[in-house]
């Protein structure tokens, strides 16, 4: 990520937001590490602009020629670097580092850790949660406080996410997750075990395969994963029997505390595994009101529907206490 501070005012802090991934229309905040030098050791491009080049140099047979580094920061990770460092490109050549030409008055290269800390020190109080009018004195000696980076953390619950969203019923063969390298690092250093040797001495042996920075799943697995979850989703599936007075349950829990309604919407769909609310031939159907006392706890209902007579009926009854609460069909 290229991150930009004016050194007039370092709590002015700016990032470029133009990174594209190719067609794929990815906009990031943050470039792959990735750079592309001529046959003459000329640089060419970086990030998603050298990815894309390389790959359109492959695709016409052009690409020995040229010269092609990727994840060198990490490769540079724990050594000494000298002006005459040498790194190998991703066929084993070897090229020497190469200066950015940057002024040095220009330049200051920070730690992402030093940087948060530092910009800790300037947070206005307006922006302080829960503190309004206090001053965040972590400057003041002795003040202990914790930096956490949760960004690998987010990009990981992004790309589980998207994956989520793509995947289908049909969907076979190998899903391929991208997992930030320093999430590996750390179970490896914290287990003192490789990812490969976890894997394999796991019951995902065969089914899970580790590649760099990429994880790939067989797509029954990953479908795995949210079944516990989409289970609990669905009450009835089409084309299911069901008999007079059979009763279908889901467990539901209130949003927040004090809350005097729990609102379940009820969807049909003519597949017996639609994938969301919004697609093609899924309708409402209305919703289902269950009354909830006053608590300041969240409160946790099994909701039970029942089908097959004249009309559908509905139970609620809180999972603790097994007190009864009033329900209602509202289809209006």
């Amino acid at each position: 990520m290229v991150v930009l501070a004016s050194f007039t005012d370092p709590s002015k802090v700016s990032t470029n937001q133009n990174w594209v991934a190719g067609s794929m229309s990815l906009v990031s905040l943050k470039a792959p590490t990735v750079a592309l030098f001529d046959e003459n050791q000329k640089f060419h491009s970086f990030g998603y602009e050298a990815e894309n080049n390389y790959s359109e140099l492959a695709l016409d047979e052009e690409h020995e020629k040229y010269y092609f580094f990727k994840r060198f920061k990490m490769r540079l990770h724990g050594k000494k670097i000298q002006r005459d460092i040498e790194i190998d490109d991703d066929r084993g050549r070897k090229m020497t580092a190469m200066l950015a030409g940057i002024e040095g008055g220009q330049l200051s290269i920070a730690l992402e850790p030093e940087a948060a800390s530092l910009y800790c020190q300037l947070i206005p109080t307006n922006k302080i949660h829960g503190s309004e009018g206090a001053k965040f004195a972590v400057a003041s000696p002795g003040t202990k406080y914790m930096v956490i980076d949760l960004g690998d953390f987010l990009d990981l619950q992004r790309e589980l996410e998207t994956k989520k969203r793509t995947i289908k019923p049909e969907s076979s063969g190998k899903i391929t997750i991208k997992v930030p390298v320093t999430i590996v690092q750390t179970y490896e250093k914290e287990s003192e075990e490789s990812i490969d040797d976890a894997i394999s001495g796991s019951n995902y042996n065969g089914k899970i395969k580790w590649m760099g920075d990429k994880m790939r799943i067989e797509a029954p697995v990953f479908k795995n994963l949210f079944k516990s979850c989409s289970d609990k989703i669905r009450y009835i599936q089409e084309g299911e029997t069901v008999r007079v007075g059979e009763a279908r349950s889901g467990k539901h829990v209130t949003l927040k505390s004090s809350q005097k309604e729990m609102l379940l919407k009820i969807f049909a769909s003519p597949k017996r595994e639609p994938m969301y609310v919004d697609e093609e031939d899924c309708e409402t159907l209305g919703k289902v009101v269950v009354n909830l006392p006053d608590s300041e706890e969240k409160i946790r209902v099994e909701v039970k529907m029942m089908f097959g007579e004249t009309e559908l009926t509905v139970e609620a009854q809180e999972l603790s206490t097994h007190t009864k609460y009033r329900a209602y069909f509202d289809f209006m």
